[in-house]
Order: structure tokens, then sequence, then C-alpha cells
């Protein structure tokens, strides 16, 4: 229960942190409805991947916890960079 909550919830802040981000960089950009997608796409990769196997390795008839942690803790430590990232970059890419 909790482990799939926390992977929930990992996942949801990794992509909504790079969505912020690369949004924020194309605001005033003419072609941004083109360029997000295929900008935040790759980026994403790694959340959709660890958010799958960890859910995978947790709905198993014997769950696999051990595998969870290690996504897990991927999650973690890709939502620690790119929030870190969009919290640096934040007042130079709004103010240019």
């Amino acid at each position: 229960g909790w482990w799939l909550l926390l992977l929930l919830s990992l996942g949801t802040v990794g992509f909504a942190s790079v969505g912020t981000l690369f949004s924020a960089m194309l605001v005033r950009t003419r072609s941004r409805a083109v360029l997000l997608p295929v900008l935040l796409y790759p980026v994403t990769i790694p959340v959709l991947i660890a958010g799958v196997s960890g859910t995978a390795a947790l709905v198993q008839p014997e769950p696999d916890l051990a595998m969870a942690r290690v996504w897990v803790s991927l999650l973690v430590f890709f939502d620690t960079v790119f929030l870190t990232l969009a919290l640096w970059t934040f007042e130079p890419v709004m103010t240019e």
C-alpha cells in the first residue's frame, strides 16, 4: 500500500517538475506546442520506466520489495535533480 503510494507520488512530482521547467523555458517561443512534447518525452522516460517497473514489482503475486526500493530510490534521485534544477533556474528563465 505505502510503497505504491510513494511510487505514484514520486512519479507525479518528477513528471510535474520537468514539465513545469520546460514549459517555463518555452513560454515565449512561437512553436511551444510542438517543442514541449518533443523535449518533455525523452527526459521523462526514466520517470515512466521507474514508475511502471516499481509498480510491476509491487503488484506481482509475491511483491518484490527490494526491487521496488531500487525504483523508489531512482525516482528520489531524479526528483531531487530536477526539482533543484527547476528552483535554481526559475528566476533566470522567467526574467529573460
